[in-house]
This record gives C-alpha cells, structure tokens and sequence, in this order.
C-alpha cells in the first residue's frame, strides 16, 4: 500500500498544479464538501464546484457523499488502495479494462490512471502473465442463448480439492456464460449426472460440442439424446482444441482466475469455484458481462449501500430504516421510482403532474443517444429529388382570407 501511494503522489505531482488539488478526493476536501452541502459553508467558488458534482444521501444514520454524474459513493484518497484492490479481486485479477468497469459501476471519483497504478503493482497479476494462444482454424458462428454448448474437463489432479480432482467446464457459445462443477472423476456416469443437473436448471443445448474424449462419448451421455431428440453432439477434431477455441480459451482463463484466487487468499479449495467472477465481468468481443446478456440486467452494484448498512449494526429487515424503499429507488430502480412520483404528485394538477413525472424520468432513466446515420452523396441528391417531386403547392387566395 506505501508503495502504491508513494507511487500515486509522484503521478500528481507530475501534473498540471490546475489538476492535482482536485485530482483526487481527500479527507479534508471530503470534509469541505460535506460542510458545503449540509451548512451552506464556504465561497462562491467552492460551492459552485460542489453543488454541480456531488450530493448527500443519508443511509441509515450515516450521510455519505455521491457523485452526481455516476450516482455512486465518492471514494476517498486515502482508501482508493482498498476500494480498487475488492474490484480487482471480484473480477478475478482479470486485469485493467475489467477491473475499471467494476469500478465505474460501484464508485465514484476513481481515476483510470489510479487503476492503472494498481494492476501495474499487483504481485499476483505480475506472477501469473497470460500468453495469447492462436486463434481458431475455422471460427464457430452461433444464433442465440444456448444453441451450442462446449464443454471440457480441467485437470487438477496435481493440486486436489479434497475428494475433487476433476473440474467439468461447460461454457455457452453465443453469451460466454460459463459452469463449472467439481468431479471426484472422469468417469461418464458423474459427468451425466453434472449434465443432467445443468440441463434441467437451464434446458437441453442444441449442440453440444465436446472433446474426443471417452468422457464424454460413453454410452450415459448418448443416453441424454433419448430424452432430448434434438440434442445434437459434435466432437472437436482429433489433436485439434482450435475447432474448440472458445472452451479452451475459457480454460485458460479458468484455471489463472483459480490460481491467482488460490494464491492471494491461500487456500486449495478450488471447488468453491470463481465462475461468478468471470460471468460477471466484462467480455472483450460482446462487450457487457455475461450475467447482463444471459438474465438482461446487472449484477448487484450497491455493494457500498449494504455495507454502511452492515457497519451500522443492521442485520435484520426489521431494522432497516423507514425511508430505505425510496433510497433503493434511488439505486436503480427506475421503473418503481417513477410510481412512487406518481402517487405523492397525486393531489396536484394534471399539468404539474406530467411536470413532475418527466423530470423524475429525466433524472433516473438514461436517454439513448440519437443513432448517426451517414448517407452518401448521391442517396441525399436521390431522396431530395423524390422529396421535392412530392410536394404539393398550396395557393392562398388574398382576396378571401378574413382579417381576425
């Protein structure tokens, strides 16, 4: 951590002396602002400033400053360390561009560079470099959710789990949504029952590609097929895993997020698994999570809320203070903060109504940008041609209009 601020203090001070006061938010400057917003205190200038980029929300008995623009808590200078370090070990040291999107989605006012620091510091990250493997010989298309399923098996015989030795990796094609289920062994009749279970939770694939194995080849898993006519088994090439990139890529990823997990809080139970880490962070070629594409929502990114929560003691729903619906509206829930708007306006006038609902949409629901459309020259002379020989000319005539 002295490395890291030692490091981060150099940085500031390499920049513009316009930017280092406000580059990051400290302990007395967070102080400021909380005068600012609850006394009024401080000049002209200090209070323009605040005003436009934070606000107050009070979680239980605790007030906690938030910045306007990403509607989450303001993170300190002085625990920038720790709040960037729980981020990059949720995403499972998945390194910068997915540890920043975590970030972005739990906090406010953390510089990228502050990020970049970070991974650049981290032991784990730095022991553990990944090497790009070649891309595959012919590229597998899919149409949708859980047409084609990939599945293979990671050897982990030589750091076990107990009684587990085996880890079954199935992953979706299409969502990059991934499973993983601990085996005591390779044998067919545990790896049908690890299918059944998943295929019941989520429905049969359409194809369900696999290795060449005899895992997966044995008679239980044809089996399956009687009570799925239309599951489809297609096996990868003979001494060829490209024809299976995606899966094998996944074990990669796989087995780091499981190293370096094991690693940074030394411990062997890898059956425990990291598949929620890698499902919820950010896939380079579909750029959203797989959590969002697969359920079409985020995960859980009021982590901060229910701590302060937690640190105040609350642990029954009993306990939660009276005001906390509305505060969980205010966290994301457009939909039931635009009804709570619409019954406290209930008593005004329609006018004031459709007023008030339209700023609280404004202020909780995000406006889509407007598409960019580029028309050629030639298309633009086409459709002003077509739009002008349409056009009908309509004569006034002077003598019979009538004077109001």
């Amino acid at each position: 951590m002295e490395e890291f601020y030692k490091s981060l203090d150099k940085h500031v001070e390499s920049l513009n002396y316009k930017f280092q006061d406000k580059f990051s938010v400290k302990q007395l400057l967070y102080d400021d602002i909380m005068l600012v917003l609850q006394d009024g205190w401080g000049d002209s200038q200090l209070k323009f400033w605040v005003n436009k980029n934070f606000k107050i929300i009070k979680i239980g008995d605790q007030s906690v400053v938030y910045d306007i623009k990403s509607n989450h808590p303001v993170v300190r200078h002085e625990n920038l360390y720790t709040k960037i370090k729980e981020c990059h070990e949720r995403v499972g040291h998945h390194g910068r561009d997915k540890t920043w999107i975590e970030v972005k989605d739990q906090y406010g006012w953390v510089p990228l560079d502050t990020v970049k620091l970070f991974i650049s510091q981290c032991d784990v990250c730095s022991n553990r470099k990944t090497f790009p493997k070649p891309a595959a010989e012919k590229p597998i298309v899919s149409i949708g959710y859980f047409t084609r399923l990939q599945v293979d098996l990671i050897d982990m015989r030589s750091i076990p789990d107990g009684e587990y030795k085996w880890i079954l990796h199935a992953k979706d094609h299409f969502t990059k949504f991934l499973w993983t289920y601990p085996l005591q062994s390779k044998e067919a009749e545990p790896v049908a029952q690890k299918f059944l279970q998943q295929f019941y939770s989520f429905g049969a694939p359409r194809i369900l590609q696999s290795d060449n194995g005899k895992e997966f080849v044995a008679k239980v898993i044809k089996d399956l097929q009687t009570t799925w006519t239309n599951l489809i088994i297609i096996n990868g090439r003979p001494r060829h895993p490209q024809t299976q990139g995606l899966v094998e890529r996944g074990n990669q990823t796989l087995e780091s997020v499981l190293g370096k997990w094991m690693q940074s809080n030394n411990r062997n139970d890898w059956s425990k698994a990291v598949a929620y880490a890698i499902n919820t962070s950010s896939a380079q070629t579909i750029k959203k999570s797989p959590y969002d594409v697969v359920f079409g929502q985020k995960p859980r990114c009021d982590i901060e809320m229910w701590q302060v929560l937690s640190d105040q003691g609350i642990l029954n729903e009993e306990e939660l203070p009276l005001d906390f619906i509305d505060l969980l509206n205010e966290f994301g829930n457009a939909t039931s903060v635009v009804e709570v708007a619409m019954s406290s306006d209930a008593t005004k006038s329609p006018a004031a109504q459709v007023q008030s609902l339209q700023a609280t949409v404004n202020l909780y629901l995000p406006v889509a940008p407007s598409p960019t459309v580029h028309i050629s020259p030639r298309t633009k002379k086409w459709r002003q041609a077509r739009l002008f020989s349409n056009d009908q000319v309509t004569y006034i005539d002077k003598a019979r209009v009538i004077a109001f």
